[in-house]
């Protein structure tokens, strides 16, 4: 039986250690980051330009917990990056217009964003600068904000 190092949060360890308990390994959860909300500041930043933005990205499914966990999301088109995210969307009332598969570059390479304001509710590790780029070089405007703290433990 192979051991598995499951270095995530607690609560996405245990998930993913039931996986790989079926799949005949042997999980040691080890959590060494912590992720949290950002400031309510910057929460409600997000949820305001929500309403007025043509395309909300998300790649993360924390992203939509850390803003819309306590209220719905908007009716602004949502574009993601997997299935988790999608999901997490979904489960949030917001509407999914394409869900991509892959990394984010692969997604804004299918996706029409001409002249468009993306906004971008994040992780605190996100390279803000390139991921800019990589808005802007499909031609959208993006909006770029922390939604959530990853912090070691």
């Amino acid at each position: 039986m192979t051991r598995v190092a499951l270095t995530t949060t607690s609560d996405q360890a245990a998930a993913a250690a039931r996986s790989l308990l079926e799949a005949g390994h042997k999980p040691v959860q080890l959590p060494c980051i912590e992720v949290r909300p950002a400031n309510l500041g910057q929460i409600d930043e997000i949820r305001h330009l929500a309403d007025s933005s043509d395309v909300i990205l998300i790649t993360s499914a924390r992203a939509v917990r850390a803003v819309w966990d306590d209220e719905p999301m908007p009716q602004t088109p949502v574009v993601t990056v997997g299935d988790a995210s999608a999901a997490a969307v979904r489960q949030s009332g917001g509407v999914v217009t394409f869900a991509g598969s892959g990394d984010l570059a692969g997604v804004l390479d299918s996706v029409q964003l001409d002249n468009q304001t993306i906004l971008y509710p994040c992780s605190s590790l996100t390279d803000h600068k390139t991921r800019q780029d990589q808005i802007e070089a499909v031609g959208g405007k993006p909006v770029i904000i922390t939604a959530y703290d990853v912090t070691p433990i």
